[in-house]
């Protein structure tokens, strides 16, 4: 069960580090081909994610995301 407060976070975390509005990111998104992200934006992201919501998120996790729900399920799982 996803987190409200965490989804938002993820979102938020993902749409400042785009340059989108919060409204433009959708969960279903592919982070590559839909959204441009390469590996150094989601490693961005991890860090981020790691700095403000305080947890670890291991490489064998982040490897695996391909949506931005994917994130919002290993924060939700790791939180």
């Amino acid at each position: 069960m996803n987190n409200p407060r965490l989804t938002q976070k993820v979102k938020e975390v993902v749409a400042n580090k785009l340059n989108l509005t919060y409204d433009e990111i959708d969960v279903k998104k592919d982070l590559r081909n839909d959204l441009g992200m390469d590996s150094l934006d989601i490693i961005e992201v991890v860090f981020d994610l790691q700095r403000e919501l305080k947890i670890f998120i291991p490489d064998q996790k982040s490897e695996k995301w391909k949506t931005i729900q994917d994130i919002i399920e290993t924060v939700n799982e790791l939180n």
